[in-house]
């Protein structure tokens, strides 16, 4: 299988083996060989492989092994600081430290200028910096998106290094406090999922409440409409008739004043 198209477990997992039967300068060889594979950026397994702890027992070789646990926990800034008493590493490497310490700054900042990045993996300027972030990108190390107007790296997701053993307490207390945050947001979920469902069921409540009144309402309204539509109704002719001898006692009135003028006029 090609390194350039194994995974990275896979490839580890090929130095590992091979690691079991190197010794000396063929151990030596295997470090430089796994510091430049390419998609190889995780090293925990091959540091605690009994061939390379007895090769850091040597104080010949002893260099390398340091060197393969700064890749493995380590960023460009630790390799200038200890570059003396370090071995000399190739262009590969280079790039490759430099990807790593991408994923170390993006672990611990969402939001890293492009001026810090350029200090901490010693280069020159943005646009070499910009290639190595693409690079970085597209390896799946880091998913993140290049700001050049405010000239900074916005970071979305990083890979997990590996961890010495020394930070595992620290760890272990993140991941608590993670738990923690985990069973608060938890009880503030359930809490307002209650909520949620006595609302509903009272909202549930409410509305049968106004359908049943709104069904009665219309039965009454149905009952009250049959009632009208069988009532009887008086004819027209008998609506005339009383018209007529409503008005009959006013004229007969009428004529009984005016009679009665005349016979007082006559008497007079």
């Amino acid at each position: 299988m090609s390194l350039e198209k194994a995974s990275s477990g896979s490839i580890l997992e090929q130095f590992v083996l091979l690691s079991s039967g190197a010794r000396g300068a063929a151990a030596v060889s295997l470090i430089k060989q796994a510091l430049e594979a390419p998609n190889l950026y995780v090293f925990g397994e091959l540091l605690d492989c009994s061939s390379i702890k007895q090769l850091g027992e040597n104080s010949e070789h002893r260099p390398y092994v340091d060197l393969l646990r700064l890749f493995a926990y380590g960023t460009c800034s630790d390799y200038i600081a200890n570059r003396n008493v370090l071995p000399e590493i190739s262009p590969q490497m280079v790039k490759k430290l430099r990807h790593l310490s991408i994923v170390s700054l993006a672990a611990k900042c969402k939001q890293i200028p492009y001026s810090l990045l350029l200090k901490e993996l010693d280069m020159p300027n943005v646009r070499e910096l910009e290639d190595l972030i693409i690079e970085a990108i597209y390896a799946g190390l880091i998913k993140a998106r290049m700001d050049q107007n405010e000239q900074k790296l916005e970071v979305y997701y990083a890979m997990g290094r590996d961890v010495e053993m020394s930070k595992l307490p620290e760890l272990l207390g993140i991941l608590e406090q993670w738990t923690g945050k985990c069973e608060e947001s938890l009880s503030d979920i359930q809490a307002q999922l209650l909520d949620a469902q006595q609302k509903k069921s009272a909202h549930m409540k409410l509305k049968n409440q106004t359908d049943t009144e709104i069904i009665n309402i219309k039965k009454t309204l149905a009952l009250a409409s049959g009632a009208e539509r069988a009532g009887i109704r008086p004819s027209t002719e008998t609506m005339d008739t009383d018209v007529k001898s409503a008005k009959k006692p006013a004229k007969m009135k009428g004529l009984r004043g005016s009679a009665s003028k005349v016979f007082k006029g006559s008497n007079s």
